[in-house]
């Protein structure tokens, strides 16, 4: 089943794109991504890991997040 996305230009759906032309959509996605509790979001995701797998877990979170210091580091902590 063909979707009207199936041969859009990528370029048009560029985050860019998207702001120019979609402003609407462009703010509820903005809104949503505003609204993730991270730090929630990661408790929860650690916590329902098997410690065996934890590691692997965090590792992956750095990949994606980089890293970013707790809200209350002191320069050069952590």
């Amino acid at each position: 089943m063909a979707t009207r996305f199936d041969n859009a230009d990528p370029s048009e759906w560029s985050a860019a794109a998207v702001a120019h032309n979609h402003s609407q959509l462009y703010a509820d996605v903005q809104d949503h991504f505003d609204n993730l509790d991270l730090d929630a979001l990661t408790n929860t995701v650690l916590n329902d890991t098997a410690p065996a797998d934890r590691l692997t877990v965090i590792r992956a979170i750095d990949d994606m997040f980089g890293h970013i210091p707790h809200w209350d580091a002191q320069d050069g902590e952590l």
